[in-house]
Parts: structure tokens; sequence; C-alpha cells
């Protein structure tokens, strides 16, 4: 398995994260701790996705790069609005 492959994989583990983050903000939106460890786990895969991007010099200029960034700031926006719910 290349580099790209596993950053592949990385991408569709990614997207399985953040149709359950979305599912979750629609649907249980009561459980904090469900919502809150959704977009922990968003955060980290995007974390781990932009580090193989950066390593392994795959390149930012393809569509996948940029939507790894948009897809951790949603992560650090949502846990930052859930752990200090004041904040709006």
């Amino acid at each position: 398995m290349d580099r790209k492959e596993i950053y592949d994989w990385a991408q569709i583990v990614q997207s399985v994260i953040l149709i359950f983050n979305m599912v979750v903000i629609i649907i249980a939106k009561e459980n904090d701790v469900l919502v809150l460890s959704s977009f922990i786990l968003l955060f980290l895969v995007s974390l781990v996705a932009i580090c193989m991007v950066a390593k392994w010099k795959l390149g930012w200029r393809n569509y996948e790069a940029v939507f790894d960034v948009i897809w951790l700031i949603w992560g650090v926006i949502g846990m930052t609005f859930y752990i200090c719910p004041e904040i709006y």
C-alpha cells in the first residue's frame, strides 16, 4: 500500500466520521457527550490527514487537502461551542 492509498483510506474514514457528526448534531442534540465526541473524532482524523499531506508532500492543491483544513476548523469550532457554551 503506497502513501496515496493510505491517504485515500484516511479520507474515507474522515467522510464517515463527518456523516456521523452531522447525524449526531441533527438527531442527538441533547446528548452533549455524543456531540462533543463526534467533534473530537472529526478534529483528530482531520489533523492526521493534514499531517499526512504535509509530511508526505502529497500536495496542498488538491481539493481533498483543502477540505481537511475545513473539517479541522469545523471540529475546533464545534468543540469550542460545546466546551464553552457561553461564547454564543
